[in-house]
């Protein structure tokens, strides 16, 4: 009683002191010291104190070991409060946890949220990147690789280019058009190019810009692959990867390979 008199003091806007919350805080188990605090953090999003609320779900992230249960409350309490950073802070912790659990595809969703927060959160094109996550993208993908080839360069065959291509379920993707302007270039007589979508076909399908995309490649006399359907979108992005090392080709050219860690997966199988 005397705890929800303090939740609801709080969401009726009273000022509270220090030692008033102090003795919930501070309860013998870490359950009951995460839910005090979670109660807390909300009462005071709910008043619009985003400062009071972060201090309080900043305590809820560490006593619950990144647990992704709580995450959209932190993403919203920080978001109002303009603290980007632990956001990105957020996803990356919760993509490492992830990675840990050699759960792939839920890290490297977490990665690209981390890279994107600046233009989710603040519309701004503010890209960074991490060498532990980079580092971290690579051993999950070690022991998924492909076996190391040497290329087999015969004379007078052609140069079998492999586009893996960002951005084909974007609307009027300006990278797209590069590489369609790329694809239109290039000598049949010296190349044979295919190109690689790493999204799963049935999306790919279904998005009638992307659909048109595939036209304009096809009518230039060159191949698309898309990602299989598979139960999982980590054994789609190994699919993928599988037909393209199984294409044997010479050189396969990244357009945005940052842009879509799923993609720096992808390279990382070799």
């Amino acid at each position: 009683p005397e705890f929800n008199n303090l939740l609801g003091r709080i969401s009726g806007g009273a000022a509270i002191r220090s030692d008033e919350v102090l003795p919930h805080i501070s309860q013998g188990s870490l359950e009951a010291r995460l839910l005090a605090n979670l109660k807390l953090a909300e009462a005071y999003y709910g008043v619009g104190n985003c400062e009071q609320a972060k201090v309080f779900m900043q305590r809820v992230w560490v006593f619950s070991g990144f647990d992704d249960k709580y995450l959209p409350l932190f993403v919203n309490i920080h978001a109002a409060c303009d603290d980007v950073d632990s956001i990105r802070a957020a996803h990356k912790a919760l993509g490492m946890k992830k990675a840990d659990a050699n759960k792939i595809a839920q890290a490297l969703n977490h990665f690209n949220a981390w890279q994107y927060a600046y233009a989710v959160h603040r519309k701004e094109d503010d890209y960074r990147y991490d060498f532990e996550i980079l580092d971290r993208i690579a051993l999950l993908a070690k022991p998924h690789a492909f076996p190391l080839r040497q290329p087999q360069l015969i004379k007078n065959q052609k140069i079998r280019l492999a586009y893996l291509m960002f951005g084909m379920l974007h609307i009027n993707s300006v990278i797209v058009k590069i590489s369609l302007l790329f694809a239109k270039f290039h000598d049949p007589s010296r190349f044979e190019i295919t190109f690689y979508v790493p999204e799963q076909a049935s999306s790919v399908l279904n998005h009638p810009e992307a659909v048109e995309n595939i036209k304009l490649i096809e009518q230039l006399g060159w191949k698309v692959v898309l990602a299989p359907d598979t139960e999982s979108e980590e054994a789609s992005l190994i699919g993928l990867s599988r037909f393209i090392y199984e294409s044997h080709a010479d050189i396969l050219i990244t357009n945005a390979g940052l842009a879509d860690l799923k993609h720096y997966f992808i390279t990382a199988l070799q």
